[in-house]
């Protein structure tokens, strides 16, 4: 990967190394020979939703996504799924999980006119579909 990169921009990525992370910058060559900011237009990116996508952009792990979407391919109640995946805390569940996967469209409430409905149920969207499937 390195040295394609190298051979496309002619930079080098750099690396910097924490106790705990590394972090990797990579940078195209602007028309006076210094370096710029990447690109936001990326070749070759793919259309739809990725795991490493959902995953960073929800702060979840790949697996607690994968483990709801597949739960939620038919509507479950909130109090359902947080006694299928282990939690007590209806508001923290709601909040790492559920909210995130609502504004992303990876769920749907069946109420959406009534968010705090008790009869709410949430299912998995086209978009969590299409993820599923990859």
């Amino acid at each position: 990967m390195i040295n394609g990169w190298k051979a496309y921009t002619g930079t080098a990525p750099e690396f910097d190394q924490g106790q705990d992370y590394t972090k990797v910058a990579f940078f195209f060559k602007s028309e006076a020979g210094t370096k710029s900011a990447p690109s936001r237009h990326q070749a070759g990116t793919k259309l739809g939703p990725s795991w490493d996508q959902a995953g960073t952009k929800l702060g979840l792990s790949i697996g607690d996504i994968q483990k709801l979407l597949e739960l939620c391919r038919e509507a479950q109640t909130i109090q359902a799924l947080m006694s299928l995946m282990n939690w007590s805390n209806r508001t923290k569940f709601r909040d790492k999980y559920i909210t995130p996967m609502l504004e992303h469209e990876l769920l749907a409430m069946t109420e959406p006119d009534k968010p705090k409905s008790p009869n709410q149920k949430y299912h998995t969207t086209e978009k969590g579909i299409q993820l599923l499937a990859e």
